[in-house]
């Protein structure tokens, strides 16, 4: 424990040191969806039971060991420990009494890679980290200071094997060695960007169809024209952006796939030299010469920009899914005393004529993080042991949902997200479901006390294979809430897999950097031609963005990521 004491006294100076420079319901058990294999529970840990005639196994089919399983796991996360505390405290204490395995979890608000270095640099580290990024992990493993996993996935680690599936090969390195289980693997059939556009003025319309951008465009116009300010007087914008509009989304609408077109060969080419990408921009120039649109759409805040979508000043926006939601109906249901759900937004799809699908959210299997088990740990084998449970259905159940069959909470006093009797008989906390689809659900309440997500050591986010069930609870039975299920109807084909498309960089790698220098280009130029207020001002603009992309070494970057992509196209078995 006094390793931890010290790294805990590391990440508080850092802390420090960074504020001075800032002042300066199933009855039946899913499983994975992988290999159609059981990973319900440890099949050797059941082998074990037989053995041991003494040994106690809990309700989620864990063998409880005489001896705890102890250790510290450091959440490489820019996290608030206030704000975590107790639900942190909730599970570490859960997780103590039913499975004699005590973790102490430590977490800081500093920034995350400088938190790492700095640990790396003192030699001063737990023996679990977990949301680490994968070039960190690699990073780690080459300085041996991480223990290798790849023989455990055969002795103690037989359900995260069979969880990983298909995808262990985009996670071994040169040597084909694993260092981490992923966190975050796989991808969630429900839409990530979208179109907006008020659902009751739209029924006032006469619900108009909406297939190509010039329908949403002149569906918009028409809107603003019927609602040209808000009851306040204030000017309506016919759209607006905050400070994340990124063009590599926008063109999926005109059919190229996350800023890139890529032919027969796999080959990539830059959205800014495509007719597709000119021709979205045309469409956003329109808006801009109309004189309607937001003046402020590429320096909005997000929250300054919550505003005046909760002001009603805006009438369509282009962007993430849940954006609409968030700054609409989920503020006026608090604020609107006399608030009808009919008011709210609702999510639009359309596609240019020529486009082949609007190609609007790119989904990568590969995760958010992993967790890796460092040279400090003792017992290597125990820790991978309860890594290997969390990859069982309880497991996700468990580190996803938090803890079950309810405790006390600040508001709820049986609070539960579900409960378990045994590996085989689960089911979903009915007065959870009922408040998730109402979308009363108060996330401070279950979140804050449940340990919802607090010791997620490998996870992954797709349907389980009843196809119901998923780690996120929010997420489940969209065919019983109205407004979830038009929008998975009305973003229905615009999902598509995009794991080939990732690139990982190598410790100081160059390409990083040309990497960002293509971002602030776009960043600087694309604005000017969506804001150009003539043809030739657009033509200008235009050829100036070119220039500017070639500049930052977009040729080299884009053979970049054509290689990138046949190689992983290869790993995939495509």
């Amino acid at each position: 424990m006094e390793t931890v004491k010290r790294f805990i006294g590391v990440i508080l100076i850092l802390t420090m040191m960074l504020t001075m420079a800032t002042a300066c319901g199933s009855s039946d058990e899913p499983t994975a969806p992988v290999n159609n294999e059981d990973v319900s529970g440890n099949q050797d840990d059941k082998e074990d039971v037989v053995d041991d005639d003494t040994a106690t196994v809990n309700e989620f089919g864990w063998v409880v060991p005489k001896e705890p399983i102890e250790f510290s796991a450091y959440d490489a996360r820019q996290l608030n420990p206030d704000e975590q505390e107790k639900s942190t405290t909730n599970m570490e204490n859960y997780l103590e009494e039913k499975f004699n395995v005590k973790i102490n979890r430590i977490m800081s608000d500093a920034d995350a890679t400088e938190r790492l270095n700095l640990a790396l640099a003192s030699n001063d580290y737990p023996e679990v980290i977990y949301n680490m990024p994968y070039t960190e992990m690699l990073k780690w493993a080459e300085m041996g200071k991480l223990v290798e996993i790849t023989p455990m996935l055969d002795t103690v680690g037989t359900n995260a094997k069979l969880l990983i599936g298909d995808l262990l090969p985009l996670y071994l390195d040169e040597n084909d060695k694993l260092w981490g289980t992923p966190i975050g693997m796989r991808w969630l059939d429900i839409p990530d960007y979208s179109a907006h556009l008020r659902w009751d003025w739209w029924n006032e319309m006469g619900r108009p169809e909406i297939n190509t951008p010039d329908d949403f465009y002149e569906v918009t116009m028409q809107m603003l024209n019927e609602h040209p300010t808000n009851e306040n007087g204030e000017t309506v914008y016919s759209i607006s952006l905050y400070d994340q509009g990124n063009p590599n989304n926008f063109v999926g609408y005109w059919g190229l796939k996350n800023g890139w077109k890529i032919d027969s060969n796999n080959d990539f080419t830059y959205w800014a030299f495509t007719e597709e990408g000119k021709e979205m921009t045309k469409w956003w120039n329109k808006f801009w010469r109309s004189g309607t649109m937001d003046p402020d759409s590429f320096i909005n805040k997000f929250e300054e920009w919550k505003t005046k979508f909760s002001n009603e000043r805006i009438v369509s926006a282009v962007g993430g899914w849940w954006i609409a939601w968030h700054a609409g109906h989920e503020v006026w249901l608090r604020t609107d005393e006399d608030w009808d759900e009919e008011k709210r937004y609702f999510q639009v799809t359309f596609k240019a004529p020529d486009a082949e699908a609007a190609y609007l959210s790119p989904k990568d299997s590969f995760g958010s993080g992993f967790t890796v088990i460092t040279d400090k740990a003792e017992d290597p084998e125990s820790i991978m042991k309860f890594i290997d449970f969390c990859a069982t259905t309880p497991g996700r159940a468990l580190t996803a949902w938090g803890i079950p069959n309810g405790i006390k909470g600040d508001k709820i006093d049986n609070l539960a997200n579900w409960h378990i009797n045994s590996p085989d008989d689960w089911y979903i906390d009915e007065t959870a479901k009922k408040s998730l689809l109402e979308e009363t659900y108060d996330y401070s309440e279950y979140d804050g006390n449940l340990g919802t997500g607090v010791f997620q050591f490998i996870s992954d986010v797709s349907r389980w294979e009843d196809g119901v069930h998923c780690g996120w609870m929010n997420q489940m039975w969209l065919d019983q809430n109205k407004w979830k299920k038009i929008l998975q109807e009305n973003t229905a084909g615009t999902i598509y897999d995009f794991t080939a498309a990732r690139v990982v960089y190598k410790p100081d790698d160059p390409m990083k950097l040309i990497e960002q220098a293509v971002t602030d280009a776009w960043k600087q130029y694309w604005p000017l031609c969506v804001q150009a207020n003539s043809d030739a001002e657009l033509e200008e603009a235009w050829q100036n963005l070119q220039d500017a992309l070639t500049a930052a070494g977009i040729e080299e970057y884009t053979q970049f990521r054509s290689d990138s992509y046949k190689k992983n196209m290869e790993l995939l078995g495509n």
